[in-house]
C-alpha cells in the first residue's frame, strides 16, 4: 500500500499553518491537531510517523489525512 502524501502550494501551507495557529489561540485543539498532521504529511512524513510525533494512533492520523483530501476534493473534512 503507497502511503498518502498530500501535497499544496506555498499559498495553500501557509493558509492552513495560520488556520492551525488560530484554531490554538481559539482553543479548538483537536483542529490544530489535524491541521498539524496535515501539514507533516504535506512536509514528506507518513502516517506512522505523525502519529508518532503528534502522539495519536495511527489509523486516526490516516483518517484525518484521508477526510482531508477527501474534502479537498469536495467531500467531508476535519471533523470527526
Amino acid at each position: 500500500m503507497r502511503p498518502r502524501m498530500l501535497q499544496f502550494s506555498s499559498k495553500k501551507r501557509a493558509v492552513l499553518a495560520n488556520l492551525r495557529k488560530e484554531a490554538q489561540r481559539a482553543g479548538a485543539y483537536r483542529v490544530a491537531k489535524r491541521l498539524h498532521a496535515v501539514l507533516l504529511n504535506a512536509d514528506g512524513r507518513t502516517s506512522g510517523e505523525v502519529s508518532r510525533i503528534l502522539e495519536a494512533p495511527r489509523s486516526a492520523v490516516s483518517d484525518w489525512l484521508r477526510n482531508f483530501d477527501a474534502r479537498e476534493n469536495g467531500d467531508i473534512g476535519l471533523a470527526g
